[in-house]
């Protein structure tokens, strides 16, 4: 009993540091990285369907801002656990949401209003 209640301790004390190294700190994405990836990737899930999948246009809105899956995943942990930090970017992401949704009304109109289309009188 007293050998299995010393190994315990034993484990329980030399455990933490056994293995233990230095680990680099990861360099936090930037708030507008973030922002710019989170709008494309909003973006890419309600894209139209075609030949290009949901995950291709996630890889490649990866690759573009020179993320890999793994360090986006890190990025979204580290946001996670600062929650005002997330709220920051999300906000933007919306206001960015928000004037791609404009931009795509006001082409609407502009392609469906005749008047916008018709030259303007000399």
């Amino acid at each position: 009993m007293r050998t299995l209640l010393g190994a315990l301790l034993l484990g329980v004390l030399i455990g933490p540091w056994s293995g233990c190294q230095p680990s680099r700190p990861q360099p936090r994405v930037p708030d507008s990285t973030m922002v710019h990836v989170l709008t494309a990737l909003h973006l890419a899930a309600v894209a139209p369907a075609d030949s290009v999948s949901y995950e291709a246009r996630r890889a490649a809105v990866l690759q573009r801002h020179n993320l890999t899956e793994a360090a986006f995943q890190r990025a979204v942990a580290a946001y996670t656990a600062h929650p005002d930090s997330l709220n920051n970017v999300y906000n933007a992401v919306i206001d960015s949401l928000v004037s791609v949704q404009q931009r795509i009304a006001e082409t609407q109109r502009l392609m469906l209003t005749p008047e916008a289309n018709a030259p303007a009188a000399p």
